[in-house]
């Protein structure tokens, strides 16, 4: 049995020394790796090797790692390589879905003649039922041309990404109450 493998078993076990061990054997390679080879933040890869060390335990824990067929290295960047991944898909699905949504902030933005002074009534009643923290980020983001880091510092978010998400999920509520108004 490798060391490794010893260390799986620890694991397995519920020995919480051996689960540090790893965390800490890969953590700083991690980051210096997710940095460089995939552009993220500093606060990104700190939050996908978290991610990733969770995804390792549950793995151990349920018995769907038994046994290395790679270095445990290996293991823990491919799953971590597998997240980046998947937060990269999600981040351009999400830009794909604001861009469509954020045609109504746009309208209401450039408001010139071209638009009823109804439709930026509605506009403006779809934000104000809006939680008042949605109102500031969009009104801060689309108005105000505050920057994201600006954003998430202002309003409390964990990180630039939470704030970017809140931002999406927010330009729906709008565009769903917007609707609703015609």
């Amino acid at each position: 049995m490798t060391r490794e493998d010893i260390l799986i078993a620890r694991v397995k076990a519920g020995d919480r020394q051996a689960l540090e061990e790893i965390y800490f054997t890969f953590r700083l390679e991690f980051f210096d790796w997710a940095i460089k080879k995939h552009e993220c933040s500093l606060e990104l890869a700190k939050d996908v090797y978290q991610q990733t060390i969770l995804v390792l335990f549950e793995n151990i824990s349920q018995g769907k790692l038994l046994r290395l067929t790679s270095s445990l290295k290996t293991y823990v960047f491919a799953i971590g390589k597998n997240h980046l991944f998947d937060l990269r898909r999600a981040n351009i699905r999400m830009m794909k879905k604001e861009a469509e949504a954020s045609f109504i902030l746009n309208e209401y933005a450039a408001a010139d003649e071209r638009y009823s002074d109804d439709s930026i009534v509605k506009v403006e009643e779809a934000l104000m039922e809006l939680s008042p923290k949605c109102r500031a980020l969009l009104v801060g983001y689309y108005y105000e041309r505050k920057s994201m880091k600006e954003l998430s510092l202002m309003l409390g978010f964990s990180n630039e990404q939470s704030a970017k998400t809140q931002k999406y999920k927010c330009l729906q509520k709008l565009k769903i109450l917007y609707e609703s108004k015609f």
